[in-house]
């Protein structure tokens, strides 16, 4: 059995980034590179020197420029455990600055469960609604039904795309691709000409389906010498034995000395299983840190990674029904990236999750007029 934390990490990840059905866990063959190609260094470089630094806006710049509403009633869908009470956390500190009110409505993460949320949701019948990761063919009928009560939806880190119930969606599959382009860049910038690179996939989570081909696409482009591959890690592995399944491909693939995990849930004992095989010159490089790998950014053996921005995604969501609310347009925006290494671990965060952009709060409430 899993640790009550790694249970939790493992759940949430399902919550932020879309469960969905198991596609077996077999590798996908090696994709070799030109020999003798050269790598664009200069370029992995600039994309990798980009992404390092934090960034200091968020990306909606246009303020409201209308009253916005007071007195909205929201209901938030929460797995109910400690991340997502932190996603309900946060999406408070928003509507309270807004005088809304929020409800926080826990489920056991199951179809029946989230079913039986929307239900209450309807009974109560709120001006928003705020979930992440439900597959829309779960909730389709109470989508609609919210949608005939003139609710509005706002959703994150899913497959569906706005539109039949569903009102504004961020982190999608399309703002996960340019996270492999780092990822290429940074294999390129640490490997040279002939880097070759393990992608360590969890095929149950498809979302990061995009991840994985923006890496080997963009690895191809800037190192037509390197070589990739990936390996498919069942949900079953991960908090189990997952790192040696990944020691054990290193062991075979001698020449493979970085290693991109799909998710750092796969990564949670990879260090140590690193140094127990001898395998001290193999770097790893991250997405969505949490917990134990947090502690690994800090110390340097892992990498890099890109955080999950969990603040900037639940209060863009909160923006796109402040603009709804007063009738103005709701911009189109990508949640912003931010590659984090030991170096410019920020100093603020402990060891907990932390917003990319610092003062995001503040930024939205002076675009909300409620500086």
């Amino acid at each position: 059995m899993l640790g009550k934390p790694l249970r939790g990490k493992l759940i949430v990840a399902v919550a932020l980034l879309g469960l969905v059905s198991a596609c077996g866990s077999g590798g996908t063959g090696a994709s070799a590179g030109t020999s003798g190609a050269k790598a664009d260094l200069a370029q992995a470089k600039q994309i990798l020197a980009a992404a390092s630094q934090r960034p200091t806006k968020i990306q909606v710049t246009a303020p409201v420029g209308k009253p916005v509403p007071t007195g909205k009633k929201i209901a938030f869908v929460s797995c109910g455990l400690p991340e997502c009470v932190l996603q309900g956390e946060v999406i408070k500190k928003a509507t309270d600055l807004l005088g809304w009110s929020l409800t926080t409505i826990n489920t056991n993460g199951t179809p029946q469960g989230f079913q039986n949320a929307f239900d209450t949701i309807l009974r109560q019948k709120p001006d928003g609604v705020i979930y992440n990761a439900i597959d829309k063919s779960v909730i389709r009928s109470q989508l609609g039904q919210l949608q005939a009560q003139g609710a509005i939806t706002g959703a994150c880190c899913q497959l569906d795309p706005a539109g039949d119930g569903i009102t504004y969606v961020i982190d999608t599959p399309d703002d996960n691709s340019p996270k492999g382009k780092i990822d290429a860049a940074w294999a390129v910038v640490n490997g040279g000409d002939s880097a070759s690179v393990l992608y360590a996939n969890i095929p149950d989570f498809k979302i990061l389906s995009s991840i994985k081909s923006g890496l080997q696409t963009n690895l191809k482009t800037l190192c037509p010498g390197c070589s990739f591959d990936s390996i498919d890690l069942p949900l079953t592995s991960l908090g189990k034995d997952a790192p040696n399944r990944m020691v054990s491909y290193l062991r075979s693939h001698p020449k493979t000395k970085y290693v991109v995990l799909a998710d750092d849930a796969a990564g949670v004992g990879l260090p140590a299983a690193l140094r127990a095989a001898g395998l001290t010159d193999v770097k790893v490089f991250g997405q969505a840190p949490y917990g134990a790998s947090l502690g690994y950014l800090k110390n340097g053996t892992e990498a890099g990674a890109i955080p999950y921005d969990l603040y900037g995604d639940m209060w863009a969501i909160v923006d796109s029904m402040v603009r709804k609310f007063a009738g103005v347009p709701v911009p189109t925006i990508h949640p912003p990236m931010w590659v984090v290494t030991k170096d410019n671990y920020p100093a603020e965060a402990g060891s907990d999750l932390f917003p990319i952009v610092a003062d995001y709060d503040k930024q939205y409430a002076a675009l909300w007029g409620k500086a």
